[in-house]
């Protein structure tokens, strides 16, 4: 049976809906018909969405010929985000055409706390100009050379892409002081005396 034909049957149990969103057993049934169908569809594989991801669509929409709906997606959790993306479907069943983007994300965790990185760099920048030796965040490789600790300065007690972002902004801010103080950051976390 040929991809627009499956996709007929699909529109023609719609015909008695009414344009606009469908009732949870409407969107079921549906939507398990459509999940019989996805793997023929072009683009149905853009952002690694399979078959089976189909059964948790979510405000699925009528507006003949047109099928909308939306999916939650967790790929950005893995690498530590707090948020899903929801993608936005499309198919148009006369066509066969399927579209598919990032319409915005839904907040699953709640967010890091913000920091504020200006007192930390200030601080830390008094104890190197100062040759504070006795800092445990400093470590001393000679007077003129120091690597920070950055694991006891920014600690890794997040979500990976927030630690990175602070730490990016602790060194531009911590940079920001010690260049006109004669201190030079010469390898990330290492600093040499330049003047």
């Amino acid at each position: 049976m040929t991809t627009l034909i499956k996709l007929d049957q699909i529109r023609k149990f719609l015909e008695s809906q009414p344009a606009g969103p469908l009732s949870p057993e409407i969107s079921s049934s549906v939507m398990g018909m459509v999940i019989g169908v996805w793997d023929l569809l072009p683009n149905s594989a853009l952002h690694a969405t399979s078959a089976y991801k189909i059964g948790r669509a979510e405000d699925v929409h009528w507006e003949p010929p047109v099928l909308s709906f939306v999916l939650e997606r967790h790929g950005a959790t893995a690498m530590g985000s707090t948020r899903a993306e929801l993608h936005l479907w499309r198919l148009n069943l006369e066509t066969g055409n399927l579209e598919g983007d990032t319409t915005r994300y839904r907040q699953l965790y709640p967010r890091a706390k913000s920091l504020n990185v200006n007192p930390i760099a200030e601080n830390l920048a008094k104890a190197i100009i100062s040759k504070d030796t006795s800092d445990e965040r400093l470590d001393w490789k000679n007077s003129n050379r120091v690597k920070l600790r950055m694991a006891l300065i920014i600690p890794d007690d997040t979500h990976a892409r927030t630690v990175v972002d602070r730490r990016k902004r602790f060194r531009k801010a911590l940079n920001e002081i010690l260049l006109p103080n004669g201190w030079k950051e010469v390898r990330p976390n290492n600093y040499e005396r330049i003047t």
